[in-house]
C-alpha cells in the first residue's frame, strides 16, 4: 500500500485534480488504511485520511487526522497547513 500513497501524495500535497484512475486508486488505498489499527497508521496514512475526511466537509475529523499526521511526522509542513 506504501507504493500507492507515494504515487497518490504528490498528487494531494499539490491538491491537484484526480483523474478517474487516481480517484479510484485514492478510494482503494483509503479502504485499505481505514482497516488499519489508528496506532498502526503511518503519517502518510493520516494526511490521507484528513484530505478525505476534509473533502467531506468533515472539518472535525480532517483536523484530529492531521494532528495525528503531524505526531508521526513533526516535519509534515502539508498537514500544518490543511
Amino acid at each position: 500500500m506504501i507504493n500507492d500513497i507515494d504515487s497518490l501524495l504528490p498528487l494531494l500535497l499539490k491538491d491537484s485534480r484526480l483523474n478517474k484512475r487516481q480517484q479510484n486508486l485514492f478510494i482503494k488505498v483509503l479502504k485499505k488504511i481505514e482497516h488499519t489499527d489508528d496506532k498502526d497508521r503511518s503519517a502518510d496514512e493520516w494526511f490521507v485520511m484528513g484530505y478525505a475526511a476534509e473533502a467531506q466537509s468533515n472539518e472535525l475529523k480532517a483536523s484530529g487526522c492531521y494532528t495525528e499526521a503531524i505526531k508521526g511526522n513533526p516535519e509534515f509542513e502539508a498537514a500544518y497547513k490543511n
